[in-house]
């Protein structure tokens, strides 16, 4: 991902055209992980704060389920 994607763009961390449960998979292993950490992962850090946590998850649920 680009770091001036926003939105459903953003939140496809799968690029599967859509946002829905596996991209909320996908986050799950890496919530809670900073970027130094195991399990960090950078598609699923939506902010690029470098740590997937609860602002990621809010960014995902505002557009699940939209095409991006």
């Amino acid at each position: 991902g680009d770091v001036c994607e926003t939105g459903a763009v953003a939140a496809d961390i799968d690029r599967s055209g859509r946002v829905d449960g596996i991209d909320l998979a996908r986050l799950a292993p890496a919530f809670g992980r900073a970027c130094e950490q195991s399990n960090y992962s950078a598609a699923a850090d939506l902010d690029r704060n470098c740590m997937c946590d609860g602002d990621d998850l809010a960014r995902l649920a505002a557009v699940f389920g939209k095409n991006p």
